[in-house]
């Protein structure tokens, strides 16, 4: 379905025209479905959900950009949780969660503002986490930030890299190519010469796509 530009223009940006078909709507019930039915799982696609819940265990220490459901879930399932958040509303709503939860013991919830959201990692101990899923803003930058805090066989989890990578996923708002321009496509682009010995598994639930990537032994 084509839209006309002036049409496109009054729309959400997130309304590509990917989201116009009856594909699309399919898909969408079912990722609501599944999500309805695993309300306790993080809002990753359920393929990379289930890579997940046979590589963690109790002893796993996680590193996550953007809190959510998420910092539940590695808190009732891990040993610890650093978690860093730019938005504070946000942040207030997960900690009052995780209070109410029992859970804020094992977890470090830090707020940043946006200028320094990536740099938070700096002070973290390289090769600590077993585990690193970047799922808020700057997202190139917090990857970098990242790859030296992973231990060797440590998961990296990127939520959504189809809006970051060129790719033929149908989800909405994907990248089809790189803008020579964009600043941050130049830094994607790096950041997969790094990632080129790393195994991947690229998950897509046809609404959005999840990218698992194991750091060398």
């Amino acid at each position: 379905m084509s839209l006309s530009p002036n049409l496109r223009k009054r729309l959400p940006a997130a309304w590509s025209p990917e989201c116009w078909s009856v594909q699309y709507a399919f898909d969408r019930f079912q990722v609501w479905r599944y999500r309805r039915a695993h309300a306790d799982l993080p809002w990753l696609t359920e393929g990379a959900n289930e890579i997940l819940i046979r590589h963690i265990t109790p002893e796993d220490r996680v590193l996550e950009f953007g809190c959510g459901g998420s910092t539940l879930f590695f808190a009732r399932h891990c040993q610890r949780v650093v978690s860093i958040e730019h938005n504070s509303d946000w942040h207030r709503l997960i900690a009052n969660q995780l209070l109410d939860a029992n859970l804020e013991p094992k977890v470090d919830l830090r707020l940043r503002p946006r200028e320094s959201y990536a740099e938070a990692a700096k002070s973290l101990p390289d090769q600590h986490f077993d585990i690193v899923l970047v799922d808020g803003i700057r997202r190139a930058e917090c990857v970098l930030a990242s790859l030296g805090k992973l231990k060797p066989g440590g998961l990296l989890i990127v939520d959504n890299i189809n809006r970051h990578v060129p790719n033929d996923s149908p989800g909405p708002g994907s990248l089809r190519a790189w803008d020579p321009d964009d600043s941050e496509h130049i830094q994607w682009q790096n950041l997969q010469h790094q990632l080129a010995n790393w195994d991947q598994v690229w998950t897509c639930n046809g609404v959005t796509d999840t990218l698992l990537a194991y750091a060398p032994s």
